[in-house]
């Protein structure tokens, strides 16, 4: 539109009259003159035109909401009077906003049907508290003792029954009373969802509803809970893989996995094979979860690189010294030696990028295992990389039967796990680090297969160069993945 700044803040038109019944009647054809101005701009410039707003219809009821509910009720001037004295017309600014709000409903009936149309009515002019409204209060008190991977997942699930609800009922959050939410519509979600993940997703996912609503019957925004007991007999579904029972690699498979080559763990020339490489041998001699592994930086590499230390983790367990088997070592030194920075900050895998919903770089790590596993496995069932940290436990559980310096509670350590009484889990600081130490030493030589430390050692220099030393670009082609 050629403004001086390039930002256009405000269209000004005088309706050329200071009585205030004609100046509404003058009104909408005033802005409707306008908007036609500022789309035809619109249109010629190849944008979306000012006027197409029924496509986010939700935002919009809820912006015109609050400008009801602050909107001042007092009747004007111009207030009209029967022969009685009776008022018969008495327009305020809320009635001329109402007035507007029912155009834009009738608007959005024509292009969006009338279940839009009722949804925005009824978000646009209801003083109930809405679902959305209130779970975004929720959540912000969640933030205060959570942590905000919990906040992201307890939003993500409103964002999907937002979804469901809109496709479904045409009902979306924003206009929905705790009310208005029925057990059946509840029910049709947790099989909605059923669908899509395992079980023991949608379990997790259960307790943000049931959470939001429980904390609306105690604020008094709703009576009843329609999630009680939604959940109970939700079916096992099968994944992928099998009958969703994971378990540990057996020794065949896990020769298999060391003996992979570059291009069996990036079969279309991406720049993972070397992450991939390290991660699956680092996972299974340490134990480290996904994210604990990917979130590693330099300063986490103490006792010249012979211990790890894991900072920060699911619990309070989690937060633990690993001491490294030699080949873990060697590993390390590798990807040390390539890496463009060494300093204490700087992430051991820059490569891997940090997902947002979780702030954890382990994410890729999860992803891009199952792609190279079934190229490597392709006949593995229930396996994951998780599967890795489960043949850590293996191993060390063969450790401990085969008389090394490992117990129970020296495994429970090195897993990050709890250890199992008042005493040791409350009181105790863990196991001394020279204890750990003699249990990875025994682990070496009584724990690991003979056939697995042999692949380890033929593969030791066959490692695949690394090529990437940054997260791929956003824009970059799928076949750099």
């Amino acid at each position: 539109m050629k403004v001086k700044g390039g930002l256009k803040r405000e269209v000004v038109r005088t309706l050329g009259t200071t009585d205030r019944a004609e100046a509404k009647r003058r009104l909408t054809l005033a802005l409707a003159q306008m908007q036609r101005e500022i789309d035809v701009t619109l249109k010629n410039a190849g944008r979306k035109p000012l006027t197409d707003w029924t496509a986010e219809w939700p935002k919009r009821a809820v912006e015109l909401r609050a400008a009801v509910q602050a909107a001042d009720d007092t009747p004007r001037h111009n207030a009209q009077y029967d022969h009685d004295g009776e008022l018969i017309d008495a327009d305020s600014d809320r009635d001329l906003l109402l007035e507007e709000v029912r155009a834009e409903a009738a608007k959005l009936a024509a292009e969006r049907g009338s279940v839009a149309a009722q949804g925005f009515l009824l978000t646009a002019t209801t003083e109930t508290p809405t679902v959305r409204l209130m779970a975004d209060e929720w959540l912000a008190e969640v933030a205060k003792t959570r942590r905000r991977k919990t906040v992201a997942g307890h939003r993500k699930v409103f964002d999907d029954l937002d979804r469901f609800l809109l496709e479904k009922h045409g009902k979306p959050l924003v206009s929905l009373t705790f009310d208005g939410m029925t057990r059946r519509m509840a029910g049709e979600f947790i099989a909605w969802r059923g669908a899509q993940v395992s079980a023991a997703a949608v379990r997790r996912e259960f307790s943000a509803l049931s959470g939001l609503w429980r904390w609306a019957i105690r604020r008094g925004y709703a009576e009843a809970n329609p999630w009680t007991d939604q959940t109970a007999g939700l079916a096992v579904r099968r994944d992928e893989d099998g009958d969703g029972t994971k378990r540990a690699f057996t020794t065949a498979e896990l020769v298999t996995l060391f003996k992979a080559t570059g291009k069996d763990l990036a079969p279309n020339g991406g720049g993972y094979a070397a992450t991939l490489w390290d991660a699956m041998r680092l996972a299974f001699l340490t134990g480290l979860r996904a994210a604990e592994l990917a979130d590693l930086r330099i300063r986490d590499l103490i006792n010249d690189g012979a211990v790890v230390v894991v900072s920060k983790g699911k619990t309070r367990n989690a937060r633990r010294q690993v001491p490294l088997p030699t080949f873990a070592q060697r590993v390390i030194a590798m990807r040390l030696a390539e890496l463009p920075e060494t300093d204490p900050d700087a992430p051991l895998w820059p490569e891997l990028p940090v997902l947002k919903l979780t702030g954890s770089r382990g994410g890729k790590l999860s992803n891009r295992f199952p792609r190279a596993r079934k190229t490597i496995l392709p006949k593995a069932t229930n396996v994951d990389f998780h599967s890795l940290r489960r043949s850590y436990a293996t191993a060390l559980e063969a450790t401990m039967n085969a008389g090394g310096r490992v117990n129970p509670t020296t495994i429970a350590t090195l897993m990050g796990h709890a250890r199992g009484s008042l005493a040791l889990d409350l009181y105790s600081s863990g196991a001394s680090l020279t204890a750990l130490t003699n249990a990875i030493t025994d682990l070496e030589t009584l724990g690991l297969d003979s056939a697995v430390r042999t692949a380890m050692v033929e593969t030791m220099n066959l490692r695949p160069p690394m090529t990437r030393f940054e997260p791929l670009k956003a824009s970059a082609k799928a076949s750099n993945d």
